[in-house]
């Protein structure tokens, strides 16, 4: 679950609904997506998008991502991003 307020990325467990841990991500933080081990959250306000890792519970990469970020998904062995401001290049 993602808090845009807050900055925050908070793990549940999926049996109780409980909080297991809160990950500190960037502002404006919109997009989730998840792939083989890792969880990716962009943030429009910094123009990137971050790589969780659920082992460590902790942010392992911060890319830059295009103008404004948002959207993220793992398709075809790669992670694909959507910039909502086209008039700037990745």
């Amino acid at each position: 679950m993602s808090d845009r307020q807050a900055n925050r990325l908070t793990r549940l467990n999926p049996k109780t609904g409980k909080v297991q841990k809160r990950i500190k991500i960037g502002l404006s933080s919109y997009g989730l997506a998840f792939e083989r081990g890792s969880v990716w959250v962009t943030s429009e306000s910094d123009r990137t998008l971050r790589r969780i890792s659920p082992k460590k519970n902790k942010v392992v990469a911060k890319i830059r991502a295009g103008a404004q970020p948002n959207g993220v998904a793992y398709a075809f062995g790669a992670i694909w991003v959507a910039d909502s401001w086209a008039a700037e290049a990745c």
